[in-house]
C-alpha cells in the first residue's frame, strides 16, 4: 500500500473495523451494525486510479445491493440514511452472495480507472432490514500515478 488509509463505516460492530478487511486473512471481518443503509468508506491519502475492487463476503451476512464509487467528495459525514451519489460509480452488486467467503468482482469499467481519494461501498437495499455491511477481505486494483506525470505523491 502506498501509505496509511484511514476509514470510516456507518457504525463499526464492535471490534470489527475496516482493517480487518485489508489483513489477507478470511477469517477476520470488517462489519458494521444493523442500518438501513450501511457503508464504509476508505480514504487513500493521495489520488488513486481505481480500475476494479475484490470483495469477499463473510461469513454471517450476504453482501447484497452493493453500490461502488470513488471521488474526491468526502461523504464521511453522512448518515445511516442517505445513500452515497456525489462520487462516480465504479460498479454494483445486485447479489445476494450464497456461500460464505464468496468473492464478488466489481471492474469500474474503464482502463485509465477512476481518480480520487475516496472509495465508498454501500448497500443500497437488502433482503433482511438494517442487516450489517459485513467485509472479509477488499482488494482495490488500480495505481497510484501516471507515467510522465510530474504530480508529487
Amino acid at each position: 500500500m502506498f501509505g496509511a488509509w484511514t476509514f470510516k463505516s456507518s457504525q463499526d460492530a464492535a471490534g470489527l473495523t475496516m482493517i480487518n478487511a485489508l489483513d489477507g486473512n478470511i477469517t477476520t471481518e470488517a462489519r458494521t451494525t444493523g442500518h438501513p443503509l450501511p457503508y464504509q468508506i476508505i480514504y487513500f491519502g493521495k489520488p488513486m486510479r481505481v480500475t476494479a475492487v475484490w470483495i469477499t463476503a463473510g461469513a454471517n451476512f450476504p453482501l447484497a445491493s452493493l453500490d461502488v464509487r470513488v471521488g474526491n467528495s468526502d461523504f464521511r459525514s453522512y448518515t445511516t440514511n442517505q445513500r452515497i451519489t456525489g462520487n462516480i460509480r465504479c460498479g454494483s452488486y445486485l447479489g445476494p452472495t450464497r456461500i460464505k467467503n464468496e468473492v464478488v468482482y466489481i471492474s469500474c469499467s474503464n482502463p485509465r480507472g477512476i481518480i480520487g481519494t475516496y472509495l465508498s461501498i454501500q448497500m443500497t437495499e437488502r433482503a433482511t432490514i438494517n442487516s450489517p455491511l459485513e467485509i472479509a477481505e477488499l482488494k482495490v486494483e488500480g495505481f497510484a500515478r501516471e507515467c510522465n506525470v510530474q504530480t508529487a505523491f
